[in-house]
């Protein structure tokens, strides 16, 4: 496995974000300044420790490593063994403030192809607390990827895959940062204000490369999203609320390899939404609105600088008996290309269904819908279609197993590109451990 690099993040977000997160989180907190300091005069806190820990190992067998259906490297399977320990560290001293630490290297093992080996060292801190009324949350979470250092290269007609290239992107070299700040005021009974903010880094740590004849050598480019803004939320009944908000932001992504276009853009995004329990079966959180965007000048001649698009980010969790919970999301924005060249509309529905038997066995089933539909002029539409099921057994509050199976299929609507096309099986056995 080859050793990760140092982390190079460049981008002009990475470094606003630096700044803009931690000024937010200092201004929301003074604005209660006084009220949190005759809270903790009047408060006697007590530390409270806890730790948690985990062993999982799970064994799946990969029918199509390579996402590939027409090209030498088609449906090559492998077992892979996965190995994930996790360790976790919680402190809440007082009302006012809580934190949440922890961290798992997550090994994986090609045993029929070694060069898709990986380790994705995760860790998260989040951070929340209440003052008075006022509640606010901060999470962190980095997922730095230790695997090979060059790209795949494809065979097929069309070039890589997009929807079906993830899997394969997603084993090499790169380190992922989300950042988000909320913090909600409540304005008398039936009101409140909350400021958010987030932010999104994904640094490519992979070679770049000119393609080889015959082939396609993908290069991966940093892109970056930060935002923030304001919440109106009014109740309409009970636990549940309606809002409006604003967002501003800015999207980064820089260029592949001989190429100068970029489309880095800047958007202003007009908020509408629902959230809590309208009904003890229903909790929702539904957000949407137009996405006004405008694109710099290294786009390529002919864009339409200038775009409205819609935005979505929805979810509810439905539970019509006690032993059943099916939820269904939904969400949709644009996005830069982590291939370069390319921004895109990305969309994507899920629906998961859980019941119980008892306290101990769960089964489940779901369905996923991913569609990536890239703007002109660059010609690609993709849909990855998502079926999976699942059993689980928790022998005692130490030892769960569970198994699992799912099927893939990414098709491309452009004409004579089967390389971006494929199917596979996934099918896994897993034993987790509670210390």
């Amino acid at each position: 496995m080859n050793s990760t690099p140092a982390f190079h993040a460049k981008s002009l977000s990475a470094t606003v974000v630096q700044t803009a997160i931690p000024i937010a989180v200092l201004a929301s907190l003074k604005l209660l300044g006084a009220e949190a300091t005759a809270t903790a005069a009047a408060a006697t806190p007590t530390s409270d420790w806890s730790t948690s820990a985990s062993l999982t190992v799970k064994e799946t067998y990969d029918s199509n490593v390579y996402m590939q259906s027409v090209s030498p490297l088609a449906n090559q399977g492998s077992l892979v063994t996965f190995f994930a320990p996790s360790v976790g560290v919680q402190w809440k001293p007082s009302t006012m403030f809580n934190i949440a630490l922890n961290y798992s290297p997550e090994v994986s093992f090609y045993h029929s192809e070694s060069s898709e080996d990986f380790v994705t060292h995760k860790a998260s801190a989040n951070l929340n607390g209440k003052i008075g009324d006022a509640t606010w949350e901060f999470l962190n979470s980095l997922a730095w990827i230790d695997g090979n250092d060059e790209s795949p290269t494809f065979f097929g007609p069309g070039g890589a895959p997009a929807v079906g290239g993830v899997p394969l992107r997603d084993r090499r070299d790169a380190a992922i940062w989300r950042n988000s700040f909320k913090f909600q005021q409540p304005l008398g009974d039936n009101w409140f204000v909350r400021p958010v903010a987030t932010f999104y880094l994904h640094d490519f740590m992979t070679a770049q490369k000119a393609n080889p004849p015959g082939a396609t050598y993908a290069n991966y480019v940093d892109r970056s999203d930060i935002n923030g803004g304001l919440d109106f939320g009014r109740r309409i009944t009970g636990d549940t609320w309606c809002f409006i908000g604003y967002r501003y932001g800015s999207q980064h992504q820089a260029t592949a390899l001989n190429t100068t276009i970029a489309y880095s853009n800047d958007y202003q995004r007009i908020l509408a939404g629902l959230e809590g329990k309208p009904f003890s079966w229903l909790k929702l959180n539904l957000s949407a609105g137009p996405d006004f965007r405008e694109f710099g000048h290294d786009v390529p001649v002919g864009f339409e600088r200038h775009k409205t698009l819609l935005f979505i980010d929805a979810s509810a969790t439905v539970t019509p008996t006690k032993t059943d919970s099916i939820t269904l999301s939904a969400k949709r924005f644009e996005q830069p290309g982590y291939g370069g060249a390319s921004v895109f509309e990305d969309a994507t529905y899920e629906l998961a269904w859980r019941h119980k038997f008892g306290a101990k066995m769960t089964i489940g089933a779901g369905a996923r819908l991913l569609n990536w539909d890239v703007e002109d002029p660059v010609k690609r539409n993709e849909w990855w279609y998502n079926g999976n099921a699942m059993a689980a057994y928790a022998f005692d509050k130490h030892w769960t197993a569970e198994i699992g199976y799912s099927y893939d299929s990414v098709e491309s609507l452009v004409a004579n590109t089967a390389g971006r096309e494929a199917e596979r099986h996934l099918g896994y056995g897993s034993v987790k451990y509670t210390f």
